[in-house]
Parts: structure tokens; C-alpha cells; sequence
């Protein structure tokens, strides 16, 4: 990655900024010597060997995301030991640094501009914001590996962080004590109401029936999140539970949960930023996972034992309120997030201690040649499950790398590709329809459904080898229905 400065203005300074990636730019020096004979200053980030000042940049994230780069800090810090790190931040996300021993200030009100104006300052600037979900390699990699890859780093612990001080476990102790918990006697279990997306929340009548469930078995139950943020039409009615359990939604700041979490025995809740609070603080917790696989999130964890029931479509990797495998999700959980029982989270329960904890990685990448053009050159396009999706360079056919089980008439094995593709009337996926799609993780529909997706490219390439010709004849947003008839 480079960091283009513009041309210098009448202080000596250079001024605009941008980060700029790709082989185009990196591989070859023509845009750089260009760039450079002009003014522009091109400075290749994360190899400079004399390291002063370092400015992080991760902005515009939430809670999770932020603990994310929690081991990245402490990587910088091992490898520019000397060097002080400035972090600008997204609030409230920022609140988790604070106390962190790794970052010396962090900046959470500023403009863009302001950004721009002081960048000169920095011996290194690394931009770590959001960048994962631009990466396809973020389907099948550990979220931690990508940033440590990204910055060249080897944190001696990949454990998030979290620091506390003792007045603010003071403060939270004084509070819950008015509320009827007594941390001397009680066993706290807190249960994260959502997440930040409908499609990754669990059913607001499912938490009510795990509190109760809870609090039957002897634990002290306290439900949390944010009131705005229920997504269901009748989330206050459903939420009036027995006395016993504690309601606490809308109640606490984000330290205050913190310290909260801290004080608990286990943490309960979608995929959001409660668990990785518990991992950092060495709390348990059962998160429940639904669009995104845990491999991605909690390989290093070792207090976590996620649930997770995906299905053909998954994982999505879905950051927007709406399931894409369903046409209208905007106030019911995803189908994924719906298979995870309160019986599941109970048995889970009776798991920890006793079962270690089994975070699989999924399959590794083979080796497969392209099954219509026999093309070794191919690029990973995403993952559903177990498999892994391939575009084909030269044919663009989308295809898998190994057969799946599955009951659905529709899925089409690569080795039978030739069979299904014959004379008469044939209708296929448009694959490049799908290239279109400016996330390629919302092509769930088909996806996980299918072994192999066409393009024109690769439907003509196997006409070619099976002596046919096509003729078009309806195409619709999706899909094209072809006629195919022998050549003369």
C-alpha cells in the first residue's frame, strides 16, 4: 500500500491524501515516477526504517471492530518499541482503548480534513479502517491474521484488550448492588439482546425464555442493549420478564457494560461486540453465530464456545439489515440466526469446562483445474460452507472445488458439467450478472446452491467442444434461457 501526498503548498508541507493498493500501482513504477515528476509524494507505508511516529487510522467501526486491532497495537508496539502510536478513532468505539498502554493518545472527534492536514507528521500511517470487507480472503481468514499480514506484524498475543481501572469497578459494584446483585453471592450471566444488524440478532422472545430458563437453574440474569435498537414490533411487551431477571437495556455507557462484563461469569449473545469484551476481560461466553463463520472471528479466543448451524448459504458475511437470501427481512432474524435454540444455548452452558474448545478451520484451497477449459488460472472468489467458490480467468466459469451433500435437486456437480448442457431449451444463472454485484458477499441465493455458475464466456466454450450453437432467446434480471441446436 502507498500513501500519495499532493504537491507541496507554500508552508513546504504536501497537502490531500490518499491510500492507494493494487498491482497496477505497486508492481509497476510507472504511476509512481509519474506522480513523483509532478510533485506528489509517494511513500510505500509500513517500510520505513526509521520509525518515530506512528498514526493508525480505524475509523468509522464498531465496538468489535475496535478490540480487533486491540493485538495489532500491541504488535506495533513490540516492533517500533520507541515509537509513539496515535490512534484516531470512531466514538464510542474508541472508549474501548481507553487506558490501553499500547496507543499513547487517541483522537475521536476530528474531520476528515483534519486528517489531511497533519498525515505529514507521521513516519508511518497504516489505514486499517474497514478494510476486511473489501477482501475476499476475509471469507476463509482469521480477521486477526488479515491485520497482521496487512501490517507485517507478530504480536506476541493475539488476545484482544481491555483495561479497567478499580473506580470503575467501584462504580458499577455500587450500581448493581441498588439493583439487587451481590458479586459475592451471585453468579452473573449477561445476555446481549442483539446485534447491530436484524440478520444477526436472535429473536427478542428467545432471550426472554433463556433469562427465565437462567434464572430457574440459580444464575442472576441481566439482559442488555440498546432500546433503539430491538428489532421486533413488539420488543417492549415481549421484554416484560419476571421480576427476578434484571433489564438493564439502555441503562449503561459502554465502560460501564465493560465493567460489567468483568464482573460476570458468562456472556450470551449474537455475533456483536459482547463476546470479544468477555475474551479480552477472560470471561466466558456462548456467542451465537449466524451469518459470518467463527473461524473468521474467534480462532485465537480461548474462553469463547460460539453455536453455529449454518446453512448452504453460509456464510454471507451480510453487514446490512437484510438476510440476502430472503427478500424482506427487515424485522425478523436471519434463517441461520432462527435454527439456534434456547436447548442449544443450555446444552452449551453444560459444555463449558468440560469440552475444549473447537473453533474449526475450514477446508484448505486445492488445487482444481477449470472443468469446462481446463484453465490451472483461476482466483478465489468466496466460501459457502465448506466450499470454495473459483472465477475461472479465462472461461469466468464460477466453480467449486469439491462435491458437496446435499438433497437439492438443482445442484449441478462440475464432473457432470457437460451432461446437463445439451441440445434444446436450457436456462442458467448469469455469473456475470453476479460479478456485478458490488458485494460479492450477498450472492448467498446461489451460492452454496449451486456446484458451478455460467457465464457466456464458458457456456459458448463448452458449445464449441459439444458442437453446438446458442440462440438466445429470453433473459430476465438474473437468469438467461437459452435454446442450444447441433451446428450444420
Amino acid at each position: 500500500m502507498y500513501l500519495i501526498s499532493g504537491p507541496k503548498n507554500t508552508n513546504g508541507k504536501h497537502f490531500g491524501h490518499m491510500f492507494v493498493e493494487g498491482q497496477t500501482f505497486t508492481r509497476t513504477w510507472l504511476w509512481k515516477e509519474l506522480l513523483e515528476s509532478i510533485g506528489f509524494k509517494a511513500t510505500k507505508i509500513s517500510e520505513n526504517d526509521n520509525v518515530k511516529r506512528i498514526l493508525l487510522i480505524h475509523y468509522n467501526v464498531g465496538i468489535g471492530d475496535m478490540l480487533f486491532i486491540t493485538p495489532i497495537l500491541r504488535g506495533l508496539k513490540e516492533k517500533y518499541p520507541k515509537a509513539p502510536i496515535e490512534v484516531f478513532a470512531n466514538y464510542p468505539s474508541a472508549l474501548v482503548l481507553q487506558n490501553n498502554t499500547h496507543a499513547t493518545k487517541v483522537n475521536s472527534r476530528f474531520p476528515s480534513k483534519y486528517i489531511m492536514s497533519i498525515v505529514d507528521e507521521y513516519d508511518e500511517v497504516f489505514d486499517t479502517s474497514d478494510f476486511a470487507r473489501q477482501k475476499v480472503a476475509s471469507e476463509y481468514t482469521n480477521i486477526y491474521d488479515m491485520y497482521c499480514d496487512q501490517l507485517d506484524i507478530h504480536p506476541s498475543s493475539m488476545s484482544p484488550v481491555l483495561n479497567i481501572l478499580q473506580e470503575e469497578k467501584n462504580a458499577v459494584i455500587e450500581y448493581i448492588s441498588q439493583i439487587g446483585i451481590d458479586i459475592t453471592k451471585d453468579k452473573i450471566v449477561v445476555i446481549q439482546a442483539h446485534s447491530t444488524s436484524v440478520a444477526r440478532s436472535w429473536p427478542i422472545e428467545r432471550t426472554k425464555q433463556l433469562a427465565i430458563e437462567l434464572n430457574h437453574l440459580g444464575y442472576k440474569v441481566v439482559i442488555t442493549g440498546d432500546r433503539d435498537r430491538l428489532f421486533s414490533e413488539t420488543g417492549k411487551k415481549e421484554l416484560e420478564i419476571p421480576k427476578e431477571v434484571v433489564n438493564l437495556i439502555g441503562a449503561l455507557d459502554l465502560r460501564a457494560l465493560i465493567t460489567l462484563i468483568s464482573l460476570s461469569y458468562l456472556v450470551i449473545g449474537p455475533d456483536s461486540s459482547g463476546y470479544h469484551i468477555a475474551e479480552a476481560l477472560g470471561v466466558n461466553s456462548i456467542p451465537l453465530f449466524s451469518l459470518f463463520d467463527p473461524y473468521l472471528r474467534v480462532k485465537y479466543y480461548k474462553h469463547c464456545y460460539p453455536i453455529y448451524k449454518p446453512l448452504p448459504c453460509s456464510p454471507c458475511l451480510c453487514h446490512s439489515q437484510n438476510c440476502p437470501s430472503l427478500t424482506s427481512r427487515l424485522k425478523y432474524t436471519s434463517p441461520c440466526m432462527e435454527a439456534i435454540t434456547v436447548n442449544d444455548v443450555l446444552n452449551k452452558i453444560k459444555e463449558i469446562g468440560v469440552v475444549p474448545n473447537d473453533i474449526r478451520q475450514p477446508n484448505k484451497i486445492i488445487d482444481k483445474n477449470c472443468p469446462v477449459c481446463e484453465s490451472t488460472q483461476k482466483k478465489v472468489y468466496c466460501r459457502k460452507g465448506n466450499l470454495y467458490y473459483y472465477k475461472c480467468n479465462k472461461c469466468a466459469l464460477l466453480y467449486t472445488d469439491r462435491q458437496v451433500d446435499s438433497n437439492e435437486e438443482r445442484i449441478e456437480t462440475c464432473k457432470d458439467i457437460y451432461k446437463w448442457i445439451k441440445e434444446g431449451d436450457f436456462t442458467f444463472v448469469d455469473a456475470d450478472r453476479i460479478f456485478d454485484n458490488t458485494s460479492l458477499w450477498l450472492n448467498a441465493e446461489y451460492c452454496g446452491k449451486y456446484h458451478y455458475i455460467l457465464s457466456h464466456k464458458s457456456l459458448e466454450e463448452i458449445c464449441n467442444r459439444s458442437n453446438l450453437k446458442i440462440e438466445y432467446k429470453t433473459k430476465d434480471k438474473e437468469h438467461f434461457s437459452v435454446q442450444l441446436v447441433k451446428k450444420d
